[in-house]
């Protein structure tokens, strides 16, 4: 039998979010705010966003390296990858 699934926080992040990326040591969410070129950083113990981040036009998504932790975002209107070091 499946899990019954249910919402339980919205967080406001930045306009047009569209792709996350999650590193799971360390508890962080990262979220592609496309219409205003930032990064929101989700503390996911604490359903709250602690840092909204400049990162360049239009980021499409967040991949983590769960190694290292560095987080590599594509930004598409100038086809760049950003790195951010936590």
């Amino acid at each position: 039998m499946p899990a019954t699934l249910q919402e339980i926080a919205r967080l406001p992040v930045g306009r047009l979010p569209e792709g996350l990326g999650v590193d799971p040591n360390r508890g962080i969410v990262y979220v592609g705010n496309s219409g205003e070129s930032t990064v929101s950083l989700i503390d996911g113990a604490k359903f709250s966003v602690f840092a909204t981040l400049v990162v360049g036009p239009t980021p499409k998504a967040a991949v983590v390296d769960p190694v290292t932790g560095r987080v590599y975002v594509p930004t598409k209107a100038d086809d760049l990858v950003r790195v951010i070091q936590p």
